[in-house]
């Protein structure tokens, strides 16, 4: 009789706990639908906001798929149909050219570059052959250590 007693109490203790934690669940639900008494609501944001959408053709918060401007060629090809080409001032664009052309110090400029190209250009070739004259060493002396071992293998 007292092993049953006792099973029934440790049961009817059980129940108890259980309903507790369920009423303090309960009670812990219904407080989190109301965020403004929740403890942490000053501290942390709780509401998540989207990314604006980002890619490298329109940039920040616009998709491809919405419709935008026309391209630019067809801006630039309706403004040189409308405008008439003025000669005058493609020729004076190109006289100041040729002007520039011919100044010494734009000579000098020139020959500098062409110098500096030419040992850029004679640099990458002697590179390429240092490249090809240690390739070649390194096969024949493969090839070397090749033969050696097949003569050691045949003795």
């Amino acid at each position: 009789m007292r092993t049953s007693m006792r099973i029934s109490l440790r049961l009817l203790a059980l129940l108890a706990c259980a309903i507790c934690s369920q009423a303090s669940l309960e009670r812990e639900n219904n407080e989190g639908t109301n965020m403004a008494n929740h403890k942490l609501s000053g501290v942390i944001q709780w509401k998540y906001e989207k990314r604006p959408f980002c890619n490298a053709f329109t940039g920040c918060g616009r998709k491809r798929t919405y419709p935008s401007y026309p391209p630019f060629s067809l801006f630039k090809r309706n403004e040189v149909e409308e405008k008439p080409y003025n000669n005058e001032y493609l020729s004076e664009g190109l006289s100041d050219l040729i002007d520039i052309n011919a100044e010494p110090a734009v000579e000098n400029v020139q020959k500098q570059i062409m110098s500096q190209a030419k040992i850029f250009e004679a640099i990458k070739e002697a590179s390429k052959e240092i490249f090809r004259q240690k390739n070649k060493q390194k096969m024949l002396q493969n090839e070397k250590e090749m033969q050696q071992l097949e003569e050691r293998e045949s003795k």
